[in-house]
């Protein structure tokens, strides 16, 4: 049991962990992904008068200077959403610790032991808990490949790997990137896990509830019970 705790409180850790990050990288992940405001150039416009022309040299030059400052602020988030993919990654094997030091758990139980699911055969055996912690990781190792591919499409849009982002195409998949990011759907399989070990969980405690509540009724009809003289 002293073991079992011990693998559980290392995935849970790995799990609260890659959720903070998650929080922080999606942060990160909307800057990059953010597009100029379309009506920047409108407002400028309507701001010099109508005399002059969207074509002339100052002005053009002006519109670049600021697409290129908002690009290289674009860029700049790349590394750092870089080192928060590398932090997913980390976490992750630490959840991998974890489910290695569950079996190694489990096969000091003896398989009579590690199968057990109680008296009735309502609770989650050693093994069960083990195989659910298996499951849960690697939920998290497809998530964790989805965000690195998220990333090599991310840095490609801003242009640090060749080709400068622009146009409706790019607008669209950096939009995809960033719903899929927030979404985390290859998280969905560990979700259903743990609402499916509460219920679980309410099951055995509803078990035990009448259990007691069983075993105290019999000793009260006992002890009331009137003693006959032999």
């Amino acid at each position: 049991a002293k073991g079992m705790a011990g693998w559980q409180r290392l995935l849970d850790d790995g799990r609260s962990r890659w959720a903070e990050t998650f929080a922080e990288s999606l942060a990160v992940v909307r800057g990059i992904a953010a597009q100029p405001p379309p009506s920047a150039a409108g407002s400028v416009y309507e701001l010099l008068g109508p005399g002059v022309s969207l074509a002339d040299a100052d002005f053009a030059a002006e519109i670049a200077d600021a697409e290129a400052r908002e690009a290289a602020q674009r860029a700049a988030l790349v590394p750092k959403l870089e080192r928060l993919v590398e932090e997913h990654e980390r976490q992750l094997q630490s959840m991998y610790a974890a489910v290695q030091a569950s079996r190694a758990s489990v096969r000091g139980l003896g398989a009579a032991v590690a199968v057990d699911r109680g008296p009735l055969g309502l609770s989650c055996s050693a093994a069960d808990q083990s195989a659910a912690a298996a499951a849960t990781v690697e939920a998290y190792e497809l998530e964790f490949q989805l965000k690195a591919a998220a990333l090599v499409r991310l840095t490609k849009l801003t242009g640090r790997a060749g080709g400068r982002a622009g146009g409706s195409e790019d607008a669209a998949e950096a939009n995809a990137l960033v719903t899929s990011w927030e979404a985390q759907p290859m998280l969905q399989p560990a979700e259903s896990i743990d609402m499916a070990l509460e219920e679980q969980r309410e099951l055995e405690r509803a078990a035990s509830v009448a259990a007691e509540g069983s075993g105290g009724a019999q000793h009260s009809e006992e002890a009331t019970s009137p003693v006959r003289d032999g």
